[in-house]
């Protein structure tokens, strides 16, 4: 996922590390465009990843602000 993230360099938000259930959820911020094709990419499943991606759902939010760059909490 993190090896084409040049193709996203103007999303912000955050990913949570995967639960007891191996799920994990995403928040992005950005252009409508932009964050249609990560959701676009993400559902293709083949994001170079050695763990399988399944896009569950996606919800349309109001942007937060409260974010400036991407971040992943690795729950380390």
């Amino acid at each position: 996922m993190f090896g084409q993230a040049s193709r996203f360099r103007k999303l912000i938000g955050n990913m949570s590390p995967p639960d007891g259930s191996k799920r994990a959820e995403i928040y992005v911020e950005g252009t409508r465009k932009m964050v249609d094709g990560f959701v676009r990419w993400c559902k293709r499943g083949d994001v170079g990843l050695s763990q399988a991606i399944v896009v569950e759902s996606v919800e349309d939010e109001f942007p937060t602000g409260l974010y400036d760059d991407f971040y992943v909490h690795t729950g380390r």
